[in-house]
């Protein structure tokens, strides 16, 4: 199997951004979702309550809630950082052990 063809940083750029975009999406649509069904399901209302008094109760909580999605999204970009870095890392090794020998 063939490896795929390296992408150019414009490309690169674009495909992260695709994804930061999309993974974003996905939480903002489950956030949405799972508020609809909390607050539409009567045999959750004291669950709900007892969540919304945790959570309201303690700024940091509810800080922590509303900022998940964006942190989440925040590492998997440092783990795709950190794999382009260790590939260009490699790339300039092999290169530099091809002018030596």
């Amino acid at each position: 199997m063939a490896a795929p063809a390296p992408r150019s940083a414009p490309s690169a750029f674009g495909h992260a951004a695709l994804l930061l975009a999309l993974a974003s999406a996905l939480a903002v649509i489950g956030a949405a979702l799972v508020i609809f069904l909390v607050a539409r399901a009567e045999s959750l209302t004291a669950a709900a309550a007892l969540l919304d008094g945790v959570v309201f109760a303690n700024g940091v909580v509810a800080t922590l809630v509303a900022t998940s999605p964006f942190l989440a999204t925040l590492l998997v970009g440092y783990a795709y950082m950190q794999r382009g870095l260790k590939k260009r890392a490699a790339r300039r090794a092999e290169g530099a052990g091809s002018l030596r020998g």
